[in-house]
């Protein structure tokens, strides 16, 4: 200004800021695309305050999975959803989150739905920053899994039943890896031959374990077997680690 006061001058500055906004650009399209996957995605996701547990948003599959709407989840924590028993399997982890000593974590636990009904998840936790809002929080991807656990375990049940059965009737079963040229006994084979439970033989050591008289005959059909895919119904003898003979 003048002596009067009058304007005479004005001074400015540019700064090129392209690769700032760039950079936002980036970060923004990133978050863009974050919150699509987050909201249509197949499985369920949640953001949680690491210290709180209080849910900070929640998609329609999490929603869906547990029979709560959003807004009632806003209200509620992930402990308030975690089955009684599995609480304290969070909370370690999730300290060693907050704390930087990990950066994420999986386990699987169960969950309770709205209506009572346990299910059993796989749960990823992992630490996030978003550089946008300078937030930090957890996000969670819960994949259901009761339907896969509740297959494991009729498979589970069904072989001890069959084990079960095996060891009644003294009924054992093998394999061979034809590249190790190795057996594979169950404990009822090993049972049989007086072995410990988990010896896994070489071919040849298997086969001396039949008696003399019988061992050509066992080398030529299990040789057909291998090699040509031919079945075999034998009854031979063996003889055990201890020397007694057995009809097998």
């Amino acid at each position: 200004t003048d002596e009067n006061g009058v304007v005479q001058w004005l001074l400015g500055t540019n700064i090129d800021i392209t690769e700032r906004k760039e950079v936002e650009n980036k970060l923004l399209e990133s978050e863009e695309r974050f919150r699509k996957i987050f909201a249509e995605g197949p499985l369920g996701m949640v953001t949680a305050n690491l210290y709180t547990g209080k849910f900070l948003s929640v998609n329609k599959a999490f929603c869906h999975m547990l029979g709560y709407s959003e807004d009632e989840l806003s209200r509620l924590t992930f402990m308030d959803v975690t089955y009684p028993e599995d609480r304290g399997k969070d909370l370690e982890p999730i300290k060693r989150l907050r704390e930087g000593q990990i950066q994420l974590y999986s386990a699987e636990k169960r969950y309770v739905t709205k209506t009572g009904k346990v299910l059993m998840a796989n749960l990823t936790v992992s630490k996030i920053h978003s550089e946008i809002s300078q937030s930090v929080y957890g996000l969670g991807l819960i994949e259901d899994i009761s339907e896969r656990k509740q297959a494991e375990d009729k498979i589970s049940e069904s072989n001890s039943l069959i084990r079960i059965a095996a060891e009644k009737a003294k009924l054992g079963g093998w394999n061979v890896d034809l590249k190790e040229n190795r057996s594979y006994w169950s404990d009822v084979v090993a049972a049989i031959h007086e072995m410990p439970a988990g010896y896994n033989p070489p071919v040849e050591e298997g086969i001396n374990f039949y008696a003399p008289e019988w061992r050509e005959r066992i080398i030529k059909v299990f040789t057909d077997c291998a090699l040509k895919g031919v079945t075999y119904d034998e009854e031979m003898e063996i003889i055990t680690s201890t020397g007694k003979r057995v009809w097998i």
